[in-house]
């Protein structure tokens, strides 16, 4: 049998040759620049690896970097001091976050900073002095931020608070600009001022990214669109702060699934568009990607994409379900919700089971939509438990659909919503239908472009360029067709659609 062609490892974070497989996309450039930014995306979409890029590849840009890896944080914690104080002082829990996010931003940029300069330069000795002062230098970033609250808590205790016996205390207007003050004390303030000053001549900021949010997933929405939203409004105003901007560079990289709620208000914000990305893939993008790994164990010496593919790859799948001759690239992509870890799973399960059954260095055509059937199912099982952790009704709702059409009229998804997720009012439905759309489980095409009967119909998904459609319930009728991602069919236990093939389009 022929020797395994390994692709690499499917896992930026786990990459030894993390260098040799990057590709720079066109969200990377538009991230790549000094201010801070919110990057959203989905598992598997490519976070981890644009954040290692900004800290690894391209680390000489800035003047340090550290990451802040805050999965295992225990949210309901940090959620429930903010209630306190919510309750306490009467202030919103949202400002109240991004008053304690912001502060907490502050203590990891002056980190960044002490860690780029020498052991005996002044600044550094004085900010490592106020973080051992502060008992939270290298803390978790969970207890920074239980810090940072109980700093509010013992801020409310001396500028006091005013009520009645027996009435809720409240805060008077001076108080409540305190709470609410940044920097939170003097002494970080002057570190601040110090620091603006003594990178004044430089033109690097200190870079911090925030990342690794799965724990997020086991809080309840409330919790996580408070702590989401508090830190998305803590990254833009300190975006905007005369001690922040030229000084600290800072990127959060959100998870999409979690992040819907949060995300919504985001983008209805005028102030929040700009320096918001939601990463996405094109194909163009993705015979980059596939480039770098084929040539690993190419037999051609080019570096173009197509003749390093059909050294490998047939030109063609016939797709029998319809029938169909799809280019073979194509049709993997196209069985994923262009996410990079999806297309290289599927690629390396191709080679395995084609290497471990032929010596020949091409593999058959014939393989192909059986592995990926197969590997289908296993990549829309680990989506469906994603998304089960923000809407357990979600799998239940994937599963009603077994031996259905893969292709419905929006009437009938509505109806299988109502069932399912047990909503009743038209808005429970809406938000049920925006956020399978959202999570890439179904696409949309209006009643007037659908053709019965054609070898192919394309569908416009969330998946598909940078476009977003928060919104999904407003733009389609009843009449309207919705598909299943075709990722999602044999897991699903669909039918083929009478429309064809679907094929994800842009927005």
């Amino acid at each position: 049998m022929g020797i395994r062609r390994d692709m690499g490892e499917l896992d930026a974070e786990l990459d030894t040759s993390f260098g040799e497989h990057f590709i720079e996309s066109d969200e990377m450039r538009n991230i790549m620049g000094f201010q801070s930014d919110i990057i959203f995306g989905s598992k598997g979409v490519g976070k981890t690896a644009l954040r290692r890029a900004l800290m690894e590849i391209h680390r000489d840009r800035f003047l340090g970097v550290v990451n802040v890896d805050l999965d295992h944080i225990s949210f309901q914690q940090v959620h429930r001091a903010l209630s306190d104080l919510r309750d306490t002082s009467q202030v919103d829990i949202d400002r109240i976050a991004s008053s304690t996010w912001l502060n907490v931003l502050a203590l990891y940029g002056l980190e960044a900073v002490a860690d780029s300069l020498g052991e005996d330069d002044d600044l550094r000795r004085r900010i490592d002095s106020f973080l051992e002062r502060e008992k939270i230098r290298k803390k978790h970033p969970n207890e920074r931020l239980l810090d940072q609250v109980e700093r509010f808590f013992a801020l409310l205790g001396e500028i006091g608070l005013a009520g009645e016996s027996g009435t809720r205390l409240w805060l008077r207007p001076s108080a409540l600009d305190q709470v609410n003050r940044f920097p939170s004390t003097d002494d970080l303030e002057r570190l601040l001022l110090d620091c603006q000053e003594a990178l004044s001549r430089r033109d690097k900021p200190a870079l911090v990214c925030l990342d690794g949010f799965d724990s997020i997933a086991q809080h309840t929405p409330e919790q996580r669109q408070v702590i989401f939203t508090g830190l998305i409004d803590a990254v833009q105003k300190a975006m905007k702060h005369e001690l922040l901007r030229k000084v600290f560079c800072f990127k959060a990289f959100l998870p999409q699934e979690l992040t819907d709620k949060a995300k919504a208000i985001v983008w209805d914000s005028d102030k929040y568009g700009l320096r918001t990305h939601l990463i996405t893939w094109q194909p163009s993008e993705f015979e980059r990607l596939l480039a770098r790994r084929l040539r690993r164990f190419s037999r051609t010496k080019s570096t173009r994409f197509l003749d390093l593919w059909l050294d490998a790859m047939p030109e063609s799948v016939r797709n029998s379900s319809h029938p169909l001759d799809e280019p073979s690239f194509d049709y993997i992509v196209r069985h994923t919700q262009y996410r990079p870890r999806q297309v290289l799973h599927h690629m390396q399960r191709i080679f395995d089971v084609w290497d471990s059954r032929s010596d020949s260095f091409k593999v058959d055509a014939s393989i192909i939509p059986k592995v990926v059937s197969s590997t289908n199912r296993e990549l829309a099982q680990f989506v469906v438990a994603q998304v089960a952790k923000v809407n357990p009704a979600v799998s239940t709702f994937v599963q009603s659909l077994r031996g259905g059409s893969s292709v419905m009229r929006a009437e009938r998804v509505r109806q299988k919503i109502r069932q399912v997720f047990g909503a009743q009012e038209i808005t429970e439905v809406n938000l049920a239908l925006d956020e399978l759309f959202g999570f890439g489980i179904v696409g949309y095409q209006k009643a007037t472009n659908v053709r019965m009967g054609t070898p192919r119909q394309e569908f416009h998904f969330s998946f598909v360029g940078d476009h977003h459609v928060p919104d999904l319930h407003a733009a389609i009728d009843d009449e309207d067709y919705l598909a299943l991602c075709p990722m999602f069919v044999e897991y699903c236990g669909c039918s083929p659609a009478d429309c064809g093939a679907v094929v994800p389009i842009e927005i």
